[in-house]
């Protein structure tokens, strides 16, 4: 395994990447669309694909591609929103025999009562997706109302300047590759049942997935000061960012907060404190 510098120049990791450093995206890992300079070339010779853009590729051959290329920094040096949530997926594929739709709908999906969260939906769902549109533009002023976002358009996706490529109407046409990033489809309402589960540290309905103190141990900070999105005042914990500052925030959560969104829109955020869920289901790229 090689790590790339800044200066371009290749050298040997000091270690593999740790599961924690994967749940915290410090394992050295980016996106295609992040578009960082020392990695992005290397990745789009590789093909490496970030989640929605190849549903035609397997797991297996996904991860292959992914470690042909060199990781971005030391395991442990440095936080970039990345891949390694898809590296994750492939590990419980790997421990587990099964595959991470399989898992999801077994362990988590299923005692929950969540019938929609699904990697190929069926016909019968297909109807119901929402269609992801973005502002219209005249002659590069903001028009009025909006239009469809259809692949491979170059949908920008701040704070960065890169741009992704994906296509929200094929993530119910995904099929050897379940991406643990991205790919995988559920109502809002199953959304928000998965999110209560999480403010009940673990639990809904008297059902239980996950202990309490594995919940509280997700959503502590776990990157310290290192820079992380959504920028200052905030950390990230095991999978989600996470409230460290509120002033610095410029967020009206308090500390302790922790949440994250998705590429087309979609926010959610759980305040223990206050025993609130937030989920904001936008489906529009600006």
């Amino acid at each position: 395994m090689q790590v790339r510098g800044p200066d371009g120049t290749e050298g040997p990791a000091s270690r593999p990447p740790t599961i924690r450093e994967l749940l915290t995206h410090t394992a050295g890992f980016s996106y295609n669309f992040i578009n960082n300079p020392r990695l992005v070339n290397a990745y789009r010779e590789a093909r490496v694909t970030d989640g929605l853009d190849q549903g035609e590729v397997t797991t297996a051959e996904a991860m292959q591609r992914l470690a042909f290329v060199p990781l971005g920094y030391q395991p442990g040096t440095g936080w970039e929103y990345s891949l390694a949530t898809d590296v994750l997926g492939a590990v419980i594929e790997k421990v587990t025999g099964a595959s991470l739709g399989a898992f999801v709908t077994g362990r988590i999906a299923r005692p929950l009562r969540i019938e929609s969260f699904v990697f190929n939906a069926p016909e019968t769902m297909r109807s119901r997706f929402v269609q992801v549109t973005r502002p219209a533009q005249v002659t590069g002023a903001l028009g009025t109302g909006y239009v469809p976002v259809v692949a491979p358009e170059a949908v920008p996706f701040p704070p960065t300047k890169g741009t992704a490529d994906f296509d929200p109407n094929r993530a119910f046409s995904l099929t050897a590759y379940h991406s643990g990033g991205a790919g995988m489809s559920g109502t809002i309402g199953d959304n928000g049942r998965f999110l209560q589960m999480l403010l009940n540290e673990g639990e809904l309905d008297g059902v239980r997935v996950l202990r309490a103190e594995t919940v509280r141990q997700m959503t502590q900070n776990a990157t310290g000061n290192m820079p992380t999105l959504p920028g200052p005042g905030w950390g990230f914990a095991l999978g989600f960012g996470i409230v460290i500052d509120p002033a610095a925030a410029k967020s009206r959560l308090p500390a302790g907060s922790y949440g994250w969104g998705g590429i087309y829109g979609m926010q959610f955020w759980i305040d223990p404190a206050n025993r609130v869920v937030g989920l904001v289901p936008t489906f529009h790229r600006t």
